[in-house]
């Protein structure tokens, strides 16, 4: 982002924002999940098309796409903007993506039907669910809860400001600008479920036109005539501003970590060190569990068996999903908070035999059944 926006001759653009998107809180809960690797290499794309590097840009969009599909969508983004900016098609970067994609591509094809991974058509089923929430609703929800602490009415004055003077400078930005746009639109088109991460994508977009609109603020000031120094005190005291609001979300994280997080990785560790490697499991969140497990995981909420998805409507809940997959898959483990599931589900718990259990210090405990 700093290089990028140098190259352009407003270091301060870059700076500010690479500073604001190494501090953003909604960036550090991400840590762990694909997605702060999959937004990097799409930046890195930007800067090699800003470079007049197109063959690079899309090498680095489709490493991105390897990581998530979604990447495509930035590719696409640079071929179309080359082609209505410099009036032809990059046909040796596209090459270069194509290339570098067709083995993975194939082998998906072979391996698994499709390339398309099944968790595109899990979070579209969920959002079906009454219990669910949409990416659209879910990303108001996010925006109110933001704008409830006055500093975020900062962000978006500044913003909006910076947008125009984006939009005055020129090119600069407009590539990120536009897929920050374009996945907003994607996402919401394709009505998938509400998960956070799912947000992180759009904010290196929305801190490049707060940070552009601190250069603005920057600029009308110089131009007093008894300016002197006090544009840039103006532009760091803004900073400081910026960076402060992420704060308390940045000690939270640190002082008030997700207790599933270490529950899941000690729940599948204990999975695989005294289950039999054929053993199945069935379960709700599938990912660290199953990372640490090494097992067959059968996946309640159709992240992994597509016929689970199938199951879900507007009046489905997860307990329907879990008593389907269970009597389809029959797994050999069952691992839930206790609570989670009740009613009939309770009374199937009833007959199976509770193997060990993970307490927390707050909330429900964590129970494997055989």
């Amino acid at each position: 982002l700093y290089r990028s926006s140098a190259q352009e001759g407003e270091p301060l653009v870059g700076a500010v924002a690479g500073l604001l998107l190494l501090t953003f809180p909604l960036n550090i809960t991400t840590f762990g999940s694909e997605m702060c690797a999959y937004v990097g290499l799409t930046l890195a794309g930007f800067r090699a098309y800003a470079r007049q590097r197109p063959e690079r840009a899309l090498a680095w969009m489709a490493l991105a796409t390897l990581i998530r599909p979604d990447g495509a969508l930035g590719a696409a983004l640079l071929v179309v903007y080359h082609l209505v900016t410099e009036r032809q098609v990059a046909w040796k970067a596209i090459g270069v993506y194509v290339a570098l994609l067709l083995p993975w591509v194939a082998y998906a094809t072979w391996a698994y039907g499709s390339p398309v991974p099944v968790t595109l058509g899990a979070k579209q089923a969920q959002a079906q669910m009454a219990i669910s929430k949409g990416y659209l609703l879910g990303g108001w929800e996010l925006l109110l809860g933001y704008l409830r602490r006055p500093v975020y009415w900062l962000y978006a004055a500044l913003g909006g400001v910076g947008l125009w003077h984006l939009y005055r400078r020129g090119r600069h930005g407009w590539p990120l600008l536009f897929w920050t746009a374009g996945t907003f639109a994607a996402y919401a088109v394709l009505d998938v479920s509400r998960y956070f991460w799912y947000y992180v994508p759009l904010v290196p977009g929305v801190l490049l036109a707060v940070s552009a609109g601190v250069q603005w603020v920057r600029a009308q000031i110089a131009r007093w005539p008894a300016a002197k120094g006090l544009p840039n005190v103006v532009a760091i005291a803004l900073w400081l501003v910026l960076v402060g609001a992420s704060v308390p979300g940045l000690h939270h994280a640190r002082t008030a970590p997700n207790p599933r997080l270490a529950l899941y990785r000690t729940a599948g560790q204990w999975l695989r060190a005294q289950t039999p490697e054929q053993a199945s499991v069935g379960t709700l969140e599938v990912g660290i569990l199953g990372y640490y497990a090494e097992r067959t995981i059968i996946d309640f909420a159709g992240l992994l068996q597509p016929q689970v998805q199938a199951q879900m409507s507007q009046n489905a809940t997860y307990q329907d999903t879990a008593r389907w997959a269970i009597d389809r898959y029959r797994p050999d483990y069952i691992a839930v908070y206790d609570g989670w599931f009740s009613g009939s589900f309770a009374g199937l718990l009833a007959h199976c035999q509770a193997e060990r259990q993970f307490p927390q210090p707050q909330g429900p405990s964590f129970t494997v059944y055989k």
